[in-house]
C-alpha cells in the first residue's frame, strides 16, 4: 500500500512537471486588470478553464499546439486563455458556465461566437479561429455591427402578413423574448448590455441574423426588394402557439425561428424555415443556409412564365459537354430547376396552382432547387432532342486509354427517346446545371399533374445535382439518416472521387464524375426500355394467343388493359457523385464513424463507391482493380452490373456493429421469434378446436363416429 501511495505521487508530480513547461510556452492568463486593455484591437481567441477540470488539462497540449502554431503561421488573431479559479469575477461578468469555453472576441473586447465543436484540438481550434476571421474581417465593427433595418413588427401588422395584404416579402425571426427584453433600441446591444444575450443560442443566432441579412440585401442586390423584421413570443403567446413555436414559450435559450412571408397570395404565403442553424457544422454553414434558402425561395414563389432559354441559362443546363482534356474551368453544379411546361392552347390557371403549395416542400430541401414555368414549348422540345443527339451519338463512347470496351453500344434512338420522353401538357421537367439530360415527369391525365405526393416524389427523387462537393455541410444530404419510402431506394449509391484540388487533376475528376454519371444514366434508361419492350412484346403475343383461339371480346380487351410500367424515373440503382480531398473525408470518416475506411489506403485520384443507405462500399472491381478517375469506363461498368442485378463484389463494411448492438439484435430475434412461435401455436390449438366443434356430436352426445371410450 505504501508503494502504491509512492507511485501515485511520482506520477502527479511528473503530470505537474509536464503541465508546468507547457505552461511556459504560452502567455500568463489574463484577469479583470487587463482584458478589455488586451483585447481592445484586432481579433481573439480566448479559452475559459479551470485548473481542476478534467477536459481543460486533456485540452491544454493541444492548446499550446495551436498556439505555436499561430505564431508560426502568422495568425491574424490573438490567442489567450482565462483561470477562472483566479479569475472568477472576470468570467461571472462574462458568463461563463462550463469549462473549457473558447470564445472570439472583436475589437473593444466585443463577443462574436462560442466554439461549439466538441471535439477541440489543434486542428479543430484552428477551423474554428480561420472560419470566424473570415466572417468577420469583412464588418465593419464599431459599437454595433452595421445591418440593413431591422425592426420590432407589431401583432396587427404581423397577422396582415398572414393575409398576404403587404407588397413586398418580409423575412421575421421569432424570438423565446418579450418587447421589454428585445425591441429596436436593445437589438443589437452587447451581452453584457442585454441580459438575454447571455443565453449563447440567441446570441449566435442574432449574430448570424446580421450576418445574413447583409448576405441577403447582397445576393438579390437590392435591400428595397424585401423587409426585415423580428417578433417576441413571450409577449404574444398565441400567436406563436397558432405557428407551431412552442419551444420559444417553454423554454429560454434556443435558437430562434424564421419565416418568410409572400406577398399578394391569400394562402400558403408563409414559408417556415426548417434547418435549425444550431445543428448545422458552423457560423458560416447557417449564414449561407439562411442566406440562400431566402433568395430561392423568393425566385420560387414568383413563377412567372418565362422563355425557356433564360431558364436554361440560370441553371446553366447544357445540351453539349467537353470531353476529357478539353475542360478548361470547374462549373458550378449547384443549381437544379423543376420546370413546369404548359400548352397556351390548353393550359388552365388550376395547373400552375399546384406548383404554389410546393414550395415550402421544396424549400425544405438541403439543395440549390428552384421552381419555373414556360410555355415555350417548341424550345423545350429542341432542348430535350439535342440533348439526347449529343449525348447517345458523342459523350458517352470516350474509351478509357488502352481498352476497347463500352458498357453500352448505343447510338441515339427516336423510339427509346419518345418512351422516355412521352407526356401530354401541362409536365414538368428537371434540368441540372452540367448535365446533357433532363428527367421528364410522364402526365397523361389532368390528375397526375395535380397529384401534389406523386409530383413530390419525382421531385425528391431527382433534386440532387449532377456532382456535389462532399463536406461538413453536404455529408447528410449524401448520406442521409431517413429513408424516404416515396423517393429512395436501398440500391442508390454515391460515387466519390478523391482529389488534391490541383486544376488539371480537379479537371480529370470533373470528367469523371460527369461522364460516369451520365453513362450510367443511358445504361439505366436503355435496361428499362428493354424491359418494357418485352413486355409489350409478351402482351401482343398474349393477345395474339387469346384471338387464334376465338376468346371472348372481355377477354382480349381486358388483356389489352393491362397496364405496362413505362416509368423512367424510379431511384432504384440511382447514383450521386461527389468529390473531395484526403484531409476532408479523414474528418468525415472520424466523425461520423465509419471505423473500417483505412485513410492510409487512398490516394490522390482513387474512386470509392459508397452505399447510401447500407453500411458499405467498394474500392476496388469484382477483379480486384483499384477504382480511378483515369478509368471512368472501368467504374461504369462496375456500377452496370448493379443494373442487371448481380451482386457486387468485394464490399467493406463502413463499420463494425457494437457488440452491445449485436446483443440488442440477437435478443429482438429471440423475442421476435418467441412471439410468432407462440401465436403459431395459439393459432393451431384455435384451428383445432374448431376443427372438433364442426365435426359435430351424434344424438346421443357420442362422437359421430359411432364409437365408444
Amino acid at each position: 500500500m505504501r508503494w502504491l501511495s509512492i507511485l501515485t505521487l511520482i506520477r502527479l508530480a511528473t503530470a505537474n512537471q509536464a503541465h508546468d513547461t507547457l505552461a511556459e510556452r504560452v502567455p500568463d492568463p489574463l484577469t479583470v486588470a487587463n482584458f478589455d486593455e488586451t483585447l481592445e484591437n484586432g481579433y481573439h481567441v480566448v479559452e475559459f478553464f479551470s485548473p481542476y477540470c478534467p477536459h481543460c488539462t486533456h485540452l491544454f497540449p493541444n492548446w499550446v499546439e495551436f498556439y505555436e502554431q499561430s505564431i508560426a503561421n502568422n495568425a491574424p488573431y490573438k490567442i489567450h486563455q482565462v483561470d477562472c479559479v483566479n479569475s472568477g469575477d472576470l468570467c461571472d461578468r462574462e458568463n461563463i458556465r462550463y469549462y473549457p469555453m473558447v470564445r472570439f472576441y472583436g475589437p473593444h473586447s466585443q463577443l462574436l461566437a462560442s466554439m461549439t465543436e466538441n471535439s477541440k484540438d489543434a486542428v479543430t481550434l484552428t477551423k474554428f479561429a480561420d472560419e470566424q476571421m473570415m466572417i468577420w474581417s469583412d464588418v465593419q465593427l464599431d459599437e454595433n455591427v452595421k445591418v440593413p433595418a431591422n425592426t420590432l413588427i407589431d401583432k396587427d401588422d404581423l397577422l396582415a402578413s398572414l393575409r398576404g395584404s403587404f407588397d413586398k416579402p418580409r423575412l421575421v425571426s421569432f424570438w423565446p423574448t418579450t418587447d421589454d427584453q428585445l425591441n429596436d433600441d436593445t437589438f443589437q446591444n452587447s451581452f453584457k448590455e442585454n441580459f438575454v444575450f447571455r443565453f449563447m443560442n440567441i446570441f449566435q443566432f442574432r449574430n448570424v441574423w446580421n450576418l445574413a441579412l447583409k448576405s441577403i440585401v447582397s445576393k438579390i442586390g437590392d435591400e428595397d426588394k424585401i423587409d426585415f423584421h423580428f417578433f417576441n413570443c413571450k409577449s404574444h403567446e398565441h400567436v406563436c402557439r397558432f405557428f407551431g413555436f412552442d419551444e420559444l414559450l417553454d423554454y429560454n435559450d434556443v435558437v430562434p425561428r424564421v419565416v418568410l412571408f409572400l406577398p399578394n397570395k391569400v394562402s400558403n404565403n408563409a414559408i417556415n424555415y426548417n434547418h435549425h442553424t444550431d445543428t448545422l457544422p458552423s457560423m458560416k454553414s447557417a449564414i449561407n443556409s439562411l442566406t440562400q434558402w431566402t433568395y430561392r425561395t423568393l425566385i420560387n414563389y414568383e413563377l412567372h412564365d418565362m422563355k425557356f432559354n433564360d431558364i436554361r441559362n440560370f441553371i446553366d443546363a447544357q445540351t453539349k459537354l467537353p470531353s476529357r482534356g478539353e475542360i478548361s474551368d470547374l462549373l458550378d453544379y449547384s443549381k437544379v430547376a423543376f420546370v413546369l411546361i404548359n400548352d397556351p392552347k390548353t393550359q388552365v390557371d388550376e395547373d400552375a396552382q399546384i406548383l404554389n403549395y410546393l414550395i415550402q416542400d421544396i424549400a425544405d430541401l438541403n439543395s440549390n432547387v428552384f421552381l419555373f414555368r414556360t410555355s415555350d414549348l417548341q424550345t423545350v422540345s429542341r432542348f430535350l432532342a439535342d440533348q439526347e443527339h449529343n449525348l447517345l451519338d458523342n459523350y458517352i463512347h470516350y474509351q478509357d486509354e488502352g481498352t476497347n470496351d463500352d458498357a453500352v453500344n448505343t447510338k441515339y434512338s427516336e423510339h427509346m427517346f419518345i418512351s422516355r420522353t412521352r407526356s401530354s401538357y401541362p409536365t414538368l421537367i428537371a434540368i441540372k446545371a452540367g448535365s446533357i439530360y433532363t428527367t421528364v415527369y410522364k402526365s397523361f391525365m389532368s390528375k397526375d399533374i395535380r397529384d401534389a405526393e406523386k409530383l413530390l416524389a419525382f421531385i425528391k427523387g431527382n433534386y440532387l445535382p449532377v456532382m456535389t462537393h462532399l463536406n461538413d455541410d453536404t455529408f447528410d444530404t449524401l448520406f442521409p439518416s431517413h429513408f424516404d419510402v416515396t423517393s429512395n431506394d436501398k440500391t442508390e449509391k454515391v460515387v466519390l472521387s478523391i482529389t488534391d484540388f490541383q486544376p488539371k487533376q480537379l479537371f480529370d475528376v470533373e470528367f469523371h464524375n460527369s461522364f460516369v454519371y451520365h453513362k450510367h444514366i443511358v445504361n439505366k434508361n436503355k435496361h428499362i426500355f428493354e424491359n418494357i419492350e418485352s413486355k409489350r412484346a409478351k402482351k401482343h403475343a398474349a393477345v395474339k394467343k387469346l384471338r387464334d383461339k376465338d376468346a371472348s371480346s372481355d377477354d382480349i380487351i381486358m388483356k389489352l388493359r393491362e397496364e405496362i410500367d413505362t416509368d423512367y424515373t424510379t431511384p432504384k440503382n440511382n447514383i450521386i457523385t461527389a468529390y473531395t480531398d484526403l484531409n476532408t473525408l479523414k474528418e468525415l470518416v472520424e466523425k461520423h464513424g465509419w471505423s473500417n475506411v483505412d485513410i492510409d489506403m487512398f490516394h490522390t485520384g482513387d474512386v470509392l463507391v459508397i452505399d447510401r443507405f447500407k453500411n458499405q462500399y467498394w474500392r476496388t472491381t469484382g477483379d480486384g482493380d483499384q477504382l480511378t478517375i483515369d478509368k471512368p469506363n472501368q467504374t461504369v461498368t462496375f456500377l452496370h452490373d448493379m443494373i442487371l442485378g448481380k451482386k457486387l463484389k468485394n464490399s467493406i463494411r463502413l463499420s463494425n456493429v457494437s457488440v452491445l448492438m449485436r446483443i440488442i439484435q440477437i435478443w429482438t430475434a429471440l423475442i421476435v421469434t418467441a412471439i410468432m412461435y407462440k401465436l403459431f401455436r395459439s393459432w393451431r390449438l384455435h384451428r383445432g378446436v374448431s376443427h372438433e366443434k364442426f365435426r359435430g356430436l351424434g344424438i346421443l352426445d357420442l362422437p359421430n363416429d359411432g364409437k365408444f371410450d
